[in-house]
């Protein structure tokens, strides 16, 4: 990236914005101004989101161009039937609640009350507790209604207006419970109606979503207009372009007469980040899309990497061939529907294939010994890490053997992954004596390898070679972790020192950061126990008419075995690329998109 300092005259700030923006390659840094016309058009905006709440969000729902309408009077008339929706949803949880409060009472009219009172009867009702009951004073003239759960209601009568002080009264309504359901009635009937209006009137829906994109467009190119730096009769603004498009910008400055600074961004400058890949390594971006995730200007672009470990990941977490069939059939279904390939049918294609890759070496299909026993499917088993080792012949394996293994191969996993980040770290920070000490913590990873083996899978001892490993490449962090270009290495070497605690403890993590790959193990194998302890509950029903019950079981435990499943790869399969990975490699993720300033297609 490049970044950019341009220098135009005030009166031709507009007129300079829309040629950048046509341009399309500059990124502008935020910086906002404010202005009337702003305020009309956010106001504008809000209002037009407002009206979108009120239509249905059908994709259904068959899309009508304008005739009858104009947008304008189109958006007061939904805006009008919105209102009264929203004052007739009020009006019908008030309705509710009171009917709510008073229908203990049974059905009188409030208005034989106030009759009474006005001829010098007051009467007045309570709702009373046991208690309130038997310490209600004889002096007041009272009835008692009714007894329930909900306490002793009672009317208390007097012509002196004498009543008990200490009681609450119960609040007359103004409506009696007959009239108050006739509302609420009424009430309904108007907001089915409002409704069936503003259903009609989503087919519109789409114009009001276009309107509503141009004015966000409008917006945005207000706010990068009032937030110009200004000096006298110049204004000003910066951004970042890559270095691919500078000279495009170059050309333009010349033509528009600006005044152009290209020059290497600082490092404290907020530098977007434009990460390129090849169609291949381009089918992960809906993952990162999803997570949000963007790499900082100066840290790696782990495209590639994240696709090959997560592609394994998610197939040893799902752990069943069959279900990366129907994944398969997904893929090929939506690509048919759709014709055309998108990224996340590429991922899908290859997240299947390795799905089903891993299921037919370890002989799981949908968690079932019988398939895995057919003679096509038993022959693809790799016997030391097959689920089902009891069907093979010859074989001496066990269920134990085959999960030590596994495991095994989930320790190696871990330290490949983990020693790729730092043979990053060491190619990017060579020549200076820096890269050395990644050269000690991918010393470090390795011999906690076989400290992991020993500890967790009892593999062992230690070889001494792994502990001179460990220790040797500790100290080779002390020594050379610090240094940087320019510094006398001994205050280097001290500042080393002086982070002892950090280092040593981030040693310990990466001994547990080797120990959370058996994460990929322990759900690959409880997704098989899962499809199996269903299998078996669905086995005794599988015949006459109880088969419709087993297929019900099988088709709920595969379903949820399968979403669990899913779950689990954003939880595990995501974050050891996220966290562990990303932590060797000192990626905090926290880059800015490179977004350009840019026209609207139909602005083109």
């Amino acid at each position: 990236m490049k970044k950019v300092h341009l220098v135009t005259l005030e009166y031709e700030k507009e007129k300079s914005l829309i040629k950048l923006r046509k341009a399309g390659v500059l990124h502008l840094e935020r910086s906002f101004g404010t202005s009337e016309d702003l305020d009309k058009m956010e106001s504008a905006r809000t209002e037009s989101e407002q009206i979108l709440s009120f239509l249905e969000n059908d994709k259904k729902i068959l899309q009508k161009e304008l005739k009858g309408y104009e947008i304008h009077s189109l958006k007061n008339k939904i805006l009008e039937l919105g209102r009264k929706k929203v004052e007739l949803e009020d009006e019908r949880d008030t309705l509710v609640k009171e009917i709510s409060r008073i229908e203990i009472w049974g059905e009188f009219d409030p208005a034989d009350i106030e009759i009474l009172r006005s001829k010098g009867i007051d009467i007045r009702l309570y709702r009373l507790s046991k208690d309130e009951y038997k310490g209600l004073s004889s002096d007041f003239e009272s009835f008692t209604l009714m007894e329930s759960k909900a306490g002793i209601l009672v009317a208390i009568v007097s012509l002196e207006g004498k009543f008990p002080e200490d009681l609450e009264e119960f609040d007359l309504p103004r409506f009696g419970i007959v009239e108050l359901k006739d509302n609420l009635k009424e009430n309904g009937e108007a907001y089915q109606s409002v409704r069936s209006e503003l259903k009609e009137l989503s087919v519109f829906r789409h114009i009001l979503e276009e309107d509503l994109e141009k004015l966000k467009h409008d917006i945005e190119f207000e706010k990068y207009k009032t937030g110009m730096g200004v000096d006298e009769s110049l204004v000003y603004l910066t951004g970042y372009i890559p270095e691919d498009k500078a000279d495009d910008l170059k050309n333009l400055a010349a033509q528009e007469q600006w005044a152009l600074s290209l020059s290497e961004p600082e490092e404290e400058d907020h530098v977007p980040t434009q990460v390129k890949n090849n169609k291949l390594v381009s089918i992960i971006q809906p993952v990162f899309d999803m997570l949000g995730t963007i790499p900082g200007y100066q840290e790696y672009d782990i495209s590639g990497w994240f696709l090959l470990f997560f592609a394994v990941f998610y197939a040893m977490i799902i752990g069943d061939g069959g279900y990366g069939l129907i994944f398969l059939s997904l893929a090929v279904l939506i690509h048919l529907k759709t014709k055309k390939m998108i990224p996340i049918l590429g991922l899908l294609y290859l997240i299947s294939t390795t799905t089903i890759i891993w299921g037919a070496i370890t002989g799981t299909w949908f968690g079932s010994m019988t398939i895995a026993s057919f003679p096509f499917l038993k022959g693809l088993i790799i016997p030391q890490i097959a689920s089902f080792p009891d069907i093979l012949e010859n074989s001496n394996l066990t269920s134990a053997t085959t999960q030590q293994v596994i495991k095994t191969m989930c320790f190696i996993i871990g330290t490949i992954h983990l020693s790729i980040a730092h043979i990053k770290n060491f190619l990017k920070q060579m020549p200076g004596l820096a890269s050395i000490a990644q050269l000690g913590w991918l010393s470090m990873v390795l011999g906690l390898y076989f400290l992991v083996m020993q500890l967790v899978l009892g593999v062992g001892p230690t070889p001494d070679f792994a502990i001179y490993m460990i220790f040797g490449g500790l100290g080779s962090v002390f020594i050379f972790g610090e240094q940087e270009p320019g510094v006398n290495f001994f205050k280097g070497v001290l500042k080393g020192l002086g982070g002892f605690i950090t280092t040593f403890l981030d040693g310990i993590g990466a001994f547990s950061d080797i120990i959370s790959y058996i994460r990929l193990f322990a759900v690959g194998l409880a997704s098989v126990a899962i499809a199996a302890s269903f299998n078996a509950m669905a086995a005794p029903l599988m015949h006459g008419p109880a088969i419709i019950g087993a297929v019900v079981i099988l088709l709920l435990g595969h379903t949820l075995n399968l979403a669990m499943g899913l779950l689990s790869v954003i939880v595990h399969g995501v974050r050891l690329n996220m966290l562990e990975f990303s932590g060797h490699l000192g990626m905090e993720w926290a880059g800015i998109k490179y977004e350009p300033f840019k026209a609207r297609e139909d602005e083109k």
